[in-house]
């Protein structure tokens, strides 16, 4: 005879209730029993001394590039037909070596044609001087008139004036010829070449990027307040690809740069450094920081929020045991594995240097000076 389904229902809850009592039963059968903590026992803790200042002294890095003392893109000043150009990318030549030229034949004719209209232009005014002369006298005499005079005296004047303007056109002929020839500013070495031959180029138009051969700069962006700190001929160490290299500042930029906010500074490099123009220079600068506090070993230090941090003090107490205090930090600074700190710690307080993961504040220590 089946059972009513409310008496089914009563015998499934006790059944449930009887297999969760069986089961806590055996939870806390099988829980471990709580190790009891020997309060008496003191753990050893390594401490350092921490010793307060009034500043402290920071290196700051600063990077910049290597440049050439000379470096520039030359032209012809004056438009023309390239006729040759005698460098390549890596060719390297002297000073005053040409190593481009124009077609220069209308520059010619015309400079022929100028030449040839100077020389009539002297004869006449040669001619215009000798009736000069010859006026001159008769007017003295009073055989001419003063029309005639100032005829011919104008006429001398117009013949000086034409000779003088001739001479100049003929200069100015021989100038555009000699700048159709490009020479070298300074030893230099092509890094570009931007004209073949045949072209016809305009006056400014590029033909060679060229880098003087000798004299290298490193320029250098720092912040106003470290510029103040340096002067000019001052002797300091630049790296290049780690390499230390000596150098003397050359100059101090007088303003701000707006992209960068910096000035920028220019350092000459010895000529044997071989520095490549285009590498990374960078500056190492110690600074003092006027700021009171002091160095701990970063291991010392538990983040206790809010932007705070804690150390843990080695104290005496009321019963002459050292025991662990809690001590409110605020970072200043960052060196390696070290921090500058500052808060309420006072100088020559031992804090615990590492393992403060074993410690809580009030907790017995046997204080372990830490090896310097």
């Amino acid at each position: 005879m089946p059972l009513p389904r409310p008496l089914v229902s009563i015998i499934a809850l006790c059944i449930a209730g009887g297999a969760a009592t069986l089961l806590t039963g055996a939870l806390y059968t099988k829980a471990p029993a709580t190790v009891a903590v020997d309060a008496d026992r003191a753990l050893d803790a390594e401490i350092t001394r921490f010793v307060e200042q009034a500043s402290y002294q920071k290196t700051v890095t600063f990077a910049g590039i290597v440049a050439a003392k000379e470096d520039t893109r030359l032209a012809f000043e004056i438009p023309g037909t390239l006729i040759s150009l005698d460098l390549r990318v890596g060719d390297t030549a002297e000073a005053g070596q040409v190593v481009a030229r124009l077609d220069t034949r209308s520059l010619v004719a015309n400079q022929s044609a100028t030449a040839g209209r100077l020389a009539q232009a002297k004869a006449q005014g040669e001619l215009a001087r000798l009736q000069f002369d010859r006026i001159r006298d008769l007017f003295a005499k009073g055989a001419v008139s003063q029309g005639q005079f100032d005829e011919a005296r104008l006429g001398l004047d117009s013949g000086k004036a034409a000779e003088t303007a001739l001479e100049a056109e003929l200069s100015a002929l021989n100038v555009a010829l000699a700048k159709s020839e490009l020479r070298l500013p300074f030893t230099a070495t092509v890094n570009a070449r931007h004209a073949s031959i045949g072209d016809v180029v305009a006056s400014g138009s590029p033909i060679y990027d060229i880098t003087g051969t000798e004299g290298r700069e490193a320029i250098i962006g720092i912040p106003a307040q470290v510029a103040t700190r340096l002067a000019v001929d001052e002797v300091v160490t630049v790296y290049i690809d780690g390499d230390p290299i000596v150098g003397r500042i050359l100059g101090i930029s007088s303003k701000l740069d707006l992209r960068t906010r910096t000035q920028t500074i220019r350092i000459a490099l010895p000529d044997d450094s071989e520095a490549t123009p285009g590498q990374v220079a960078v500056l190492h600068h110690a600074i003092t920081i006027e700021t009171a506090g002091g160095w701990l070993p970063m291991t010392a230090l538990t983040e206790g929020g809010r932007g705070l941090w804690t150390a843990l003090v080695a104290r005496a107490n009321q019963e002459g045991k050292i025991v662990t205090e809690r001590a409110i930090l605020e970072i200043i600074d960052f060196a390696d594995d070290r921090v500058y700190v500052r808060g309420s710690l006072k100088n020559g307080d031992k804090v615990i240097a590492s393992g403060t993961h074993r410690l809580v504040p009030g907790m017995a220590i046997n204080p372990v000076e830490a090896a310097q």
